[in-house]
């Protein structure tokens, strides 16, 4: 599971969507099981940077697994932000969040636009959930500063409707735009787009460096290229790897040689 490391230092980051650390088909007691393969997996490969998607929160906005991570691995800063009710929980909501090996020095949050779809799925009634993303700031031991965010879009396919269609437009403008907040700074963008369109960002975004995914378009939920990780020109592509577990998404593990200009005003 453990990627080779380069010499050079590079960075190792993550994208990982956890079901709100429910593996498919489980009880709510395996959860402590899905949660000890999150820190399992974090050790395994070295991780130094994780976004998390559909993070678990408790009704006091506490997230138990980001709790684990950062006692029980190397990734002791963390960052979460509730956004909508659990899905499988009454008392508990989900959102995203970031551990990293390195301080947060900054961070911000903030939601998308809701299309305020609802389907009756199986005789339950539906509704789209609040999705946004979550900003750090940090550093590599060099010094140099850049932002992570990990973000979480809106999943068109559950409601029979296609990411693409003309009425979601002003919601992937109003992504973009949010995005373009940080435009003049080094960033990695990981997310669950719940899209395999990636133009639908990436061609309204004011982030002019912003390349297209690196994980190149492979499958990571239910045959969607659902998950991604996005760089800016100041990160070069060392290698990419997928990794499946408990979640109905596939972790996205990608190495990233930094090319950063000393801190500056960020």
């Amino acid at each position: 599971m453990a990627p080779v490391r380069s010499p050079a230092h590079t960075l190792l980051v993550g994208s990982w969507n956890i079901r709100e650390i429910l593996p498919v088909g489980a009880q709510p007691e395996s959860r402590r099981q899905a949660c000890q393969e999150v820190v399992d997996t974090i050790r395994l490969t070295g991780m130094d940077i994780l976004a998390i998607q559909e993070l678990d929160f408790t009704s006091s906005g506490e997230s138990r697994t980001l709790r684990r991570i950062a006692e029980d691995t190397d990734l002791e800063y963390v960052a979460g932000f509730p956004l909508s009710p659990s899905s499988y929980f009454s008392t508990e909501s989900a959102g995203v969040g970031i551990a990293s090996r390195y301080p947060i020095l900054d961070q911000t949050h903030t939601t998308f636009r809701n299309p305020h779809l609802a389907a009756r799925i199986n005789g339950r009634l539906l509704t789209t959930h609040e999705k946004g993303l979550l900003g750090a700031l940090t550093a590599d031991p060099d010094g140099n500063m850049f932002w992570v965010l990990s973000l979480h879009s809106v999943p068109y396919h559950v409601f029979q409707r296609h990411a693409i269609d003309v009425d979601f437009d002003p919601i992937w403008t109003d992504m973009a735009l949010k995005i373009g907040a940080f435009a003049d700074k080094p960033l990695i963008v990981c997310g669950d787009f719940n899209t395999s369109h990636r133009e639908l960002l990436l061609d309204r975004s004011p982030v002019h460096s912003l390349l297209s995914g690196i994980v190149g378009g492979q499958a990571t939920y239910n045959g969607m290229a659902a998950d991604d990780i996005l760089v800016t020109s100041q990160f070069k592509e060392v290698s990419v790897q997928l990794v499946p577990g408990f979640s109905d998404h596939i972790l996205c593990l990608a190495e990233l040689e930094p090319s950063l200009k000393p801190p500056g005003n960020y």
